[in-house]
């Protein structure tokens, strides 16, 4: 964990109906955390269960303290849920003061923090409107506030910005990374936006039928996903796969080749840049060692470059410039050819 202290250490077990989270993460002073992972994977439940909102077994120590058994308030935890959770009934101002005040502050020195907060992020203007009458972006500027309120050492961010428009996701985006930049407490993050688990967060935690699966930098999890769900948010392709003599038996139906060596029977997942896929309208000569045919199901264009989906076993998106692109004729229903080289296939193992 490095020089600084630990804040947060959390080894719980949460259960939801049939559903069971058990979370083990620990994370330093001032890191930031990205929670990723596919809906159902757990990470909302082990924000409630760190915020006291969701039952839960096991310890969850802030500063070395044991918060299982306090209620909420005492937990010095800022907790905003997906939907900002704002009180309809009362102003912004009140809104945020709220925290303060169940902590035991008096009245007025609650609303003088709750109007600083509201100043910080830029819409103090906005303090005697009720929720109703906010933007989204505004709203979720006043959830931030009052979860910050509270003077936390643990924040935790359930989809903070999923609910915006563009031009509001960009406003609290800079807003949030701004705060987090000076934050001396821990933050874990639950987010499906790869823009922001890479630009807000220090480490990703990938969650996965609620366990941990992968703990990482983003560098180190964009480099060797360990979950088909986070490579393909991170832009790659990637399938769950076993070895074999031949190669590699993916899941889903199919075959790969990859460089490496592997003893048969290995659980593998096998991921492969768009970039490095080679689409020809026709057969290529040579023997490429991963070569199929498939139909192009999409088009996107992405900047100056062209994602191309390509249903064939197995499925695979393809990233080619705008030129090559028409140069290929690509279009919905074209037959394509697709290679790769057994080098661009990169195996992790699970």
């Amino acid at each position: 964990m490095g020089g600084a202290a630990v804040s947060l250490a959390v080894a719980l077990t949460a259960r939801a109906g049939t559903f069971t989270l058990t979370a083990d993460v620990a994370a330093e002073a001032g890191s930031v955390v990205a929670l990723v992972g596919p809906n159902g994977a757990g990470k909302s439940t082990l924000l409630r269960a760190i915020a006291g909102v969701h039952p839960s077994h096991g310890p969850i120590a802030i500063d070395g303290a044991d918060v299982a058994g306090l209620a909420t308030h005492a937990r010095r935890v800022g907790y905003v849920p997906q939907d900002g959770a704002l009180f309809p009934h009362l102003t912004a101002l009140d809104n945020v003061a709220f925290g303060p005040r169940q902590q035991g502050v008096r009245r007025t020195a609650a609303r003088r923090r709750a109007a600083e907060w509201l100043d910080r992020l830029g819409v103090g203007e906005l303090a005697h409107r009720r929720p109703a009458a906010l933007s989204g972006g505004q709203a979720q500027r006043v959830a931030l506030a009052r979860a910050l309120a509270v003077d936390p050492r643990v924040l935790l961010l359930d989809e903070p910005l999923a609910a915006l428009d563009a031009d509001a996701r960009t406003d609290v985006r800079q807003a949030l990374r701004r705060h987090l930049s000076a934050y001396d407490g821990t933050t874990l993050v639950v987010t499906h936006d790869p823009l922001d688990a890479v630009t807000l967060a220090d480490r990703l935690v990938v969650l996965d039928e609620g366990r941990v699966v992968q703990d990482a930098s983003p560098v180190e999890v964009t480099r060797a996903p360990r979950s088909p769900w986070v490579a393909r948010l991170l832009g790659a392709n990637a399938y769950r796969a076993t070895s074999a003599a031949d190669g590699l038996r993916l899941d889903e139906g199919g075959t790969l080749v990859g460089a490496d060596d592997i003893a048969p029977g290995v659980p593998l997942l096998a991921v492969v840049p768009p970039h490095a896929v080679a689409l020809h309208r026709q057969r290529p000569e040579g023997s490429p060692r991963n070569l199929w045919p498939g139909t192009v199901s999409e088009l996107t264009l992405v900047g100056a470059r062209v994602r191309v989906g390509v249903d064939g076993r197995p499925p695979i998106v393809a990233e080619v410039t705008a030129a090559a692109a028409a140069e290929l004729e690509l279009r919905e229903g074209a037959p394509v050819w697709v290679s790769i080289k057994a080098t661009e296939v990169t195996l992790v193992a699970l």
